[in-house]
């Protein structure tokens, strides 16, 4: 009997542990959930799971392939955020002993739905049983329209290079990825748009400053060629925990961009090592918040603007830090119905103390699930959102249950269902300066209180001719354009205008005045000697306000200090008691 449970316990040790991956073949355009399972494991053993890009296509797992994701995973074990799931976060999700099922969110669109091979792993950390792997295909879905061409760089061709599709209607968001192939051509199949074609390859560097851009119409086949540069040196390192800097992130995609607008890609080994191609001069690294989700871990603004000097050679040891979250947002967005809405980018970002925590999206899961991460602290202001330009099948909806100015402290979560319903009603009109001439790119938004509940519209961003479209429900509305987009144009930013909608639509065009003059706007009439506008100017700087009779003798109305409460830009308004003589003539002087 002795001999007979020695010889038995052997056997539950060397059993074979198997994997398996769902779907194994899928579109690029897939959203959903990719489902991996495993068995012949020991009730409670950890695991290590990895994704591997078969960057050379021959099908099998080799040392030039690409490590995308790794993680380390126990059977029957939750991450928790602040007492909460962290959903954004694979982990075994089979409640039997021994045996895994691990569902990850494949929601959105990123580098794990590139085109090609990706080969899953599964290991163990102590060898106790051979690691076991399964290939997962992506193909081109038959969209009727792409690009097609190939990558080169000193007039070679060169296999193994990532080509990305920025779509720059959705914020620059990332849209598709394929790789060449062993001649350097590719084909990548897009829905009709506006889009950045970057090409990359580790060893080698991409020139962002002159750009390929791609104007896709239905049915096109556009031909084309990348180039790419040769490097001259190296930058190596380390991406660590802030707090802890023996723990390092492995399989976490590196976005390296110089001063002059050259960008290198770099993934982090399974030991959070990396060592990047590069040229002479001032280089930034950034983790995508993509794969810093899946280790519950945000990028600061401190290290953001950190740069690295390769003027005089390479340059090694770098230490890159991450904060791991320590609060959460968490919840479901619904429809109207109260049914879970899958594969929704939310938009999670704030400031704590001095850092600013920006990028942090997350996705949520099959059952409408998400998990914000953040990290708390005092002061903090965090903002919580669903972005329809990021989502474009909400494009003719409103949503609820947004949160801006949110203080968040360390170990809180706090709970926020996100509820989307169809807009019945609509907002159009245009956005121009004082001459007449449209400006493109303004992100236009609204909020409205329906039925005690406060509900957010987007009308996505400006086009060519400076026309927006909002849509809506119910109304009165309060429309603003984004201050930080009108900035970046070199505008001041503009007061909200409120309007209801009539049945059929409304039409409410915006003036925006150039930077650094404040302009006046919107004047009217309150009462028999009560005159009122608005201030377009910048938040947070002082305006005098003076006024006139004959535009020689000024005296002082009022000071005013517009600011920034969330996204809108208030404490704009100017009244002047005393309007019952005319003319009246107004100006503003910064402080």
């Amino acid at each position: 009997m002795i001999v007979l449970t020695g010889l038995l316990g052997g056997f539950l040790q060397t059993r074979a542990a198997t994997l398996s991956v769902s779907p194994t073949a899928a579109p690029h355009t897939y959203s959903g959930m990719v489902t991996l399972q495993a068995t012949g494991l020991q009730g409670g053993e950890t695991v290590i799971l990895r994704r591997w890009l078969d960057a050379n296509g021959n099908g099998t797992w080799d040392a030039n392939d690409l490590l995308t994701f790794e993680l380390r995973l126990t059977d029957n074990s939750v991450p928790l955020l602040a007492g909460v799931t962290n959903w954004n976060q694979p982990f075994d999700q089979d409640p039997a002993a021994g045996q895994l099922r691990v569902p990850v969110n494949y929601g959105q669109p990123w580098l794990d739905h590139t085109i090609g091979t990706h080969i899953w792993e599964l290991a163990s950390p102590t060898g106790r049983f051979a690691t076991v792997r399964q290939t997962q295909q992506f193909t081109n879905a038959p969209l009727g329209q792409g690009v097609t061409g190939v990558v080169r760089a000193a007039g070679t061709n060169l296999p193994a290079a990532v080509v990305v599709a920025i779509d720059l209607v959705k914020d620059g968001s990332f849209a598709a990825a394929t790789l060449t192939d062993a001649g350097g051509r590719f084909q990548l199949q897009l829905p009709p748009g506006f889009y950045v074609l970057v090409p990359a390859r580790p060893g080698w560097v991409t020139d962002l400053e002159s750009p390929y851009m791609l104007g896709l119409g239905p049915g096109q086949s556009v031909p084309t060629e990348l180039e790419l540069l040769s490097a001259t040196r190296q930058l190596s390192g380390r991406l660590v925990d802030a707090s802890n800097p023996e723990r390092a992130l492995p399989g976490v995609f590196l976005q390296v961009e110089s001063d002059t607008g050259l960008f290198a890609p770099a993934w982090t080994d399974g030991n959070g090592f990396f060592t990047v191609a590069v040229r002479e001069g001032a280089w930034t690294i950034e983790p995508a918040f993509e794969d810093l989700h899946l280790h519950a871990v945000l990028f600061p603004s401190s290290e953001k603007e950190r740069s690295f000097l390769t003027t005089t050679g390479s340059v090694a040891g770098v230490e890159v830090h991450v904060v791991p979250a320590n609060a959460a947002f968490h919840g479901r967005v619904l429809d109207a119905a109260g049914q879970p809405l899958a594969g929704i980018r939310l938009r999670v970002s704030g400031q704590t103390g001095s850092d600013t925590y920006d990028g942090n999206d997350p996705i949520t899961d099959d059952q409408g699930r998400y998990t914000g991460i953040v990290v708390g602290g005092t002061p903090s202001w965090w903002m919580l959102m669903v972005d329809p330009i990021l989502n474009p099948r909400l494009t003719n909806h409103i949503a609820s249950g947004f949160r801006f100015n949110q203080t968040v402290l360390p170990g809180q979560a706090i709970a926020q269902n996100i509820r989307v319903v169809e807009a019945t009603n609509q907002i159009t009109g245009t956005v121009r300066d004082p001459r007449g001439l449209s400006v493109l790119g303004i992100g236009v938004f609204g909020w409205a209180d329906l039925g005690g509940e406060t509900f957010y519209a987007s009308g996505m961003a400006t086009d060519p001719q400076g026309r927006y479209r909002m849509p809506v429900s119910g109304g009165p509305w309060q429309v603003q354009l984004s201050c930080d987009d009108l900035q970046d144009e070199g505008f001041n930013c503009a007061p909200a205008s409120v309007i209801l909608p009539p049945p059929g639509g409304a039409v409410l065009d915006f003036t925006v005045f150039p930077l650094p003059t404040p302009g006046l706007g919107s004047p009217r009439k309150v009462g028999p000697h009560e005159f009122q506008f608005e201030i377009h100017g910048e938040p947070f700087v002082t305006y005098q306000v003076q006024v006139s009779s004959d535009l020689r003798q000024w005296q002082n109305l009022i000071q005013v200090t517009p600011r920034m409460d969330g996204p809108a830009f208030v404490n704009t308004t100017v009244t002047d008691l005393n309007a019952g003589t005319s003319p009246r003539f107004y100006r503003l002087l910064r402080r």
